[in-house]
């Protein structure tokens, strides 16, 4: 079934190989990963890796061998604060925003824009268990659910169901330009535009776009690396603006 989307989008925001999943089997019987399950009253597999808690479990299975990129995973406060940013925005609540978040193992939540998150972590982490878990969260009226999850979709795949005109992929080694330049030449573009921002610790990017049948353009902020909540909060002002104008 494919995801809702909306009649008139301006800007697809792709938040791209987010650090959020439930915790791998090889971190199950980890003692800080069972505390943290006991006191959620959850199963270990049901609930959010987080580097805070469980960094000692993914430590000693990364020396084991049965646990990898640990450096960039186990963080969904990113996607959580990111969010935030990005669900209060003017331009969302305009009606001309749709968000998208792809995990590292291929997961994309859908998140309908009129959905209001909570502001407490826990809140939002609980959340996200039960939407990873049983695939969907419902809305209390009728209509789409808030949420959605599917399985198996790449970042490539995801953008190809976009069908955006444009690709802004947002890498710190891309071609340095002035927000303002970027927000309007994809203010520009139609009304289909995708800017991928990555939603994880550290390191480049790794998905292969290589495919795609719409144009890619790199592009950076400067020589600095910024969170994706900097980069997604200069980007939906200016955008707005220059749409605008």
């Amino acid at each position: 079934m494919p995801f809702p989307t909306l009649e008139v989008p301006t800007l697809h925001l792709v938040l791209a190989e987010a650090a959020v999943e439930l915790v791998p089997q090889p971190l199950w019987s980890h003692p800080s990963v069972s505390r943290s399950a006991k006191k959620r009253n959850k199963k270990t597999g049901e609930i959010l890796l987080e580097d805070t808690y469980h960094h000692a479990a993914m430590r000693e299975a990364t020396k084991k061998g049965r646990f990898e990129d640990r450096e960039r995973r186990g963080r969904p406060d990113i996607v959580h604060t990111t969010l935030l940013v990005v669900m209060e925005s003017i331009l969302n609540k305009e009606g001309r925003l749709q968000v998208w978040v792809h995990t590292q193992d291929d997961r994309v939540i859908w998140i309908r824009p009129d959905t209001r998150l909570q502001r407490a972590q826990h809140r939002f982490f609980g959340l996200v268990e039960d939407l990873l878990v049983s695939g969907r969260v419902p809305s209390l009226e009728k209509g789409d659910a808030l949420m959605s999850v599917k399985d198996g979709m790449t970042l490539s795949v995801l953008l190809e169901e976009i069908a955006p005109h444009h690709v802004l992929l947002f890498d710190e080694h891309g071609e340095t330009l002035p927000i303002e330049t970027i927000a309007t030449e994809g203010a520009g573009v139609d009304d289909r535009v995708a800017a991928v921002i990555g939603a994880y610790p550290t390191g480049p990017m790794r998905s292969d776009l290589s495919g795609l049948t719409v144009p890619v353009q790199s592009v950076s902020l400067g020589p600095e690396p910024l969170t994706a909540w900097t980069v997604v909060a200069e980007l939906l002002v200016r955008y707005r603006l220059s749409a605008r104008a």
